[in-house]
């Protein structure tokens, strides 16, 4: 949120759906490092859950679109991260986190599109 807050000049306090378009606009900006930047403003919302704040629990769609961005940019290390937290969420009990069909085939493009040969093997 320092980011926000310093583009934006104050103590700006985001709702969930406010995070949630934040990063749908980074993802879908598409620029090299928007994917981290998208990453950082789920951990913060996953801190105010943790904290309590019930409406602050990321939704699917919301890790889903972190994953594919990283895809894209060929990180196919960081999207497989990403991946990995959603099915740890939900071997964990969240069974709203059930990896959809979209998170596969974002996790097959990503390794589809990767430039290294052997990114299947490293994972």
């Amino acid at each position: 949120m320092n980011e926000f807050n310093e583009i934006h000049g104050g103590d700006v306090s985001l709702s969930r759906i406010g995070y949630t378009s934040l990063i749908r606009s980074l993802v879908k900006n598409g620029q090299i490092g928007d994917a981290i930047k998208a990453e950082m403003y789920i951990n913060e919302m996953e801190d105010q859950y943790a904290e309590g704040d019930e409406m602050m629990k990321p939704e699917p769609f919301v890790y889903n679109m972190v994953c594919n961005a990283y895809a894209k940019e060929g990180n196919v290390e960081k999207a497989f991260t990403m991946f990995n937290r959603i099915l740890t969420l939900f071997e964990n009990g969240d069974k709203e986190m059930k990896p959809s069909i979209f998170t596969y085939t974002t996790i097959l493009n990503a390794l589809a599109n990767s430039t290294d040969n052997g990114a299947a093997d490293k994972v």
